[in-house]
């Protein structure tokens, strides 16, 4: 069984390269190999950087015409949601979607043919990332999709998941796509929030709330890899049988084959998370050196030779 595995990726600011995830997406291309060719979706200007650093030649194929296309998303806001662009270009199924910050290193099983979609985890519908729909920013004249179950479905973590199903991936584009286009406006301000969570509001609407909606609306079938579903106000799981987790308890109970740094990398910008900043980032270049793969040594070597270059001082490098 060949399924085709995408990372998307689309810098938005100077700031959008992150040494961590750059080795991270490097593994993570890797280990997909097991499953099928490994393609990325990228810019022009991304590319550059991208050979310069030597992780191109990780894939099998590289696209930056999708990306360069003309749009009228406002990407400042919608910079999570290149995936769903790239997404509404593909024609051909199954195929599977991988954050750049992800690692699956399963072989799958050929059952998740069986399924229209198939992704690792839900998320809890909890307020404060999923609020009401009238505080979510639209452009004028928009209208929510009448479908009932954008208040009841539980959003699909897409850090992971496979569309094995055209008519699926068309209706929800077209959706996501309508949403998307032209949608500058700010979400309603609200006490709880601060302005960059009323941003976020805006792609993960369109990517996980919508997508499980539309799933739940069609007669498509589903299928959940890790039984549980998180919780992002508390940071605990719920098991299907309604018991709640924490995440250390998840850990001892289940063998995990997959990694999502997720909003680990968020808080390396706090200073008392610099410690396992360097900690972890000193856990990467060891993974990658001790592949053996003279590719992924090369690469680690010109990582570190531009973080050297940008702050020479904070990992103690030489």
């Amino acid at each position: 069984m060949n399924i085709t595995g995408i990372h998307v990726f689309k810098g938005i600011s100077e700031k959008s390269y992150s040494e961590h995830i750059l080795m991270i997406q490097t593994i993570s291309a890797m280990e997909w190999k097991k499953n099928g060719p490994i393609h990325l979706y990228t810019t022009n200007k991304d590319l550059e950087f991208f050979k310069k650093i030597g992780i191109d030649v990780f894939y099998d194929y590289i696209n930056t015409n999708v990306l360069e296309e003309s749009d009228n998303i406002y990407w400042k806001h919608f910079g999570a949601a290149t995936k769903m662009k790239v997404l509404n270009s593909i024609q051909e199924f199954p195929v599977a979607f991988i954050d750049n910050d992800l690692i699956y290193r399963d072989k799958l099983d050929e059952s998740i043919l069986n399924y229209d979609i198939t992704y690792l985890h839900d998320e809890g519908r909890f307020w404060r990332n999923y609020p009401k729909l009238e505080l979510l920013g639209k452009r004028k004249g928009y209208n929510f999709p009448d479908i009932p179950e954008l208040d009841t479905c539980n959003p699909i973590n897409v850090g992971f998941f496979i569309i094995n199903n055209k008519e699926l991936k068309e209706k929800y584009c077209k959706l996501a796509m309508d949403y998307m286009s032209g949608n500058k406006c700010n979400s309603s301000f609200v006490k709880w929030a601060d302005k960059k969570l009323r941003t976020f509001w805006k792609p993960l609407f369109v990517e996980q709330r919508l997508l499980s909606a539309v799933v739940d609306n069609g007669t498509y079938t589903r299928n959940q890899l890790f039984p549980y579903t998180y919780y992002g106000d508390t940071c605990n799981w719920e098991s299907k049988t309604g018991e709640r987790l924490t995440g250390s308890d998840v850990y001892k109970r289940e063998k995990f084959t997959w990694y999502h740094m997720w909003g680990e990398k968020v808080s390396y910008e706090k200073p008392e998370f610099q410690s396992l900043k360097v900690m972890v980032f000193y856990q990467l270049t060891s993974s990658l050196f001790s592949t053996g793969d003279q590719k992924a040594i090369n690469l680690t070597y010109n990582i570190i030779n531009c973080v050297k270059e940008n702050d020479p001082s904070f990992y103690n490098l030489i």
